[in-house]
């Protein structure tokens, strides 16, 4: 170990005086990596699979974008700190466990920081700048596929211009309100495939932390422009009332694979700005229709392959300007009530497809849906009839369905001129 650590400190010693050579006289040609590619003119540099172990400090010091995917590094020490022009940063798929407090040029312009898929374990308040060097132009920072379980309170108070977080993919099992402090900015939120056994409180007014640090009751105002959330293969059982009634700006929630069985009525409350639900992949033994009531501007809605056996009249009524339902997989659904959509006037597309057990949908289900373009009943039978496939196409109100099975509708649409025409192969 010590001496792994004097042959670096060694090539640092012997790499110094060149780079301060580099800055100083500019005619002098900086050393480019073996198994790297370096664009003086662009001031780009690619070392992807290059089997660096540590990052080069021998580039060119005004070097704006460099990629050093797919590599063995380690460790960061101070070697970011020779190109203050840096921009963007691709680090990912290396062996990185930790990242020194310091690691970072001050003042930084970093925009984009790319950890993903590497085996760090822990941060701090003090990763990410510090008090006199924020990292205030950092705007994407991914840190997907890690070892991630637990995050310091303020671990990103120090990057206030920050849009897109990833977290996803690491082992993360509880969230308090305090890690979001400093995140103002922020648009995107991914936090799928971690261990959450519940919607972090931070979602919700419930709870909120002042600049100070200090928690107090109110509006959450930590993430007032989180537009994209994505919660989805977490262990999330159970969305509880005003789960994210603190998060108003939410335009997309993803929620998929989370084992939730259980929605409480008013658990949407508050996202009268989402525009598109997805709840496919999950425990559901009945559509939720009471807790869709608060979605008045949700286009697309996503609850396919779900255990509930049947689709009520109203199902979605809430969802006033619902233009997309995707019910398929639904592998227990077998009954669909005649006015299941009858309050969803704006539907341009239904997907039914691979719900095993729906062999009879009723008349008129789909009367008064003029807008209706694609509808996919594809659906898995025996070995003789081995799927249904089902589409629209508008000839003068006319509608066109071609079946690989005997058809035992009435008519779907309803109404004068609007016919099914079915046709079974020869």
């Amino acid at each position: 170990m010590e001496r792994k650590r004097t042959k670096t400190l060694s090539v640092y010693i012997w790499c110094v005086p060149f780079v301060l050579l580099c800055c100083i006289v500019p005619y002098v040609m900086c050393v480019c990596p073996t198994g790297c590619s370096c664009d003086d003119e662009n001031l780009f540099v690619d070392c992807v699979n290059a089997k660096l172990d540590i990052v080069p400090i021998t580039l060119n010091p005004s070097v704006k974008r460099l990629i050093l995917k797919n590599n063995k590094i380690r460790s960061l020490d101070a070697a970011f700190t020779f190109y203050p022009e840096l921009i963007h940063v691709d680090l990912s798929h290396n062996h990185l466990v930790r990242i020194q407090p310091g690691s970072f040029p001050t003042p930084t312009k970093l925009v984009q920081l790319n950890l993903n898929s590497n085996k760090i374990s822990q941060l701090n308040n003090a990763t990410f700048g510090g008090p006199s060097s924020p990292m205030e132009s950092l705007a994407v920072l991914n840190l997907r596929d890690n070892l991630l379980d637990t995050l310091d309170n303020g671990v990103f108070m120090y990057t206030r211009s920050l849009e897109e977080l990833d977290l996803g993919q690491n082992s993360i099992r509880n969230l308090s309100t305090g890690v979001f402090v400093g995140l103002r900015s922020l648009r995107i939120l991914n936090l799928e495939k971690n261990e959450l056994s519940q919607v972090p409180d931070v979602f919700s007014s419930r709870t909120v932390v002042n600049p100070g640090g200090g928690i107090v009751g109110g509006n959450n105002g930590l993430m007032p422009h989180l537009a994209n959330l994505l919660l989805g293969n977490n262990l999330i059982r159970k969305i509880s009332a005003d789960a994210f009634s603190g998060s108003k700006n939410l335009v997309t929630l993803d929620l998929h694979g989370c084992e939730i069985s259980t929605i409480e009525p008013n658990a949407f409350r508050g996202l009268e700005a989402l525009r598109k639900l997805i709840l496919t992949d999950n425990k559901l033994t009945s559509v939720p229709t009471s807790s869709f009531s608060p979605l008045v501007q949700v286009e697309i809605l996503r609850i396919g392959r779900n255990p509930f056996d049947k689709i009520d009249k109203f199902a979605f009524g809430g969802m006033k300007k619902l233009k997309t339902v995707d019910v398929s997989g639904a592998y227990e659904l077998s009954h669909v009530e005649r006015e299941a959509f009858a309050l969803n006037y704006d539907l341009d597309t239904v997907d039914m497809s691979n719900s095993k057990k729906l062999h009879i949908l009723p008349p008129r289900l789909y009367q008064g849906l003029s807008g209706l373009k694609n509808l996919n009943l594809k659906v898995g039978f025996d070995k003789h009839c081995n799927f249904l496939s089902c589409f629209i196409r508008k000839y003068n109100s006319s509608c066109l369905c071609v079946s690989f099975f005997p058809i035992r509708y009435m008519s779907l649409l309803g109404g004068y001129k609007q016919y099914l025409y079915f046709h079974s192969p020869d």
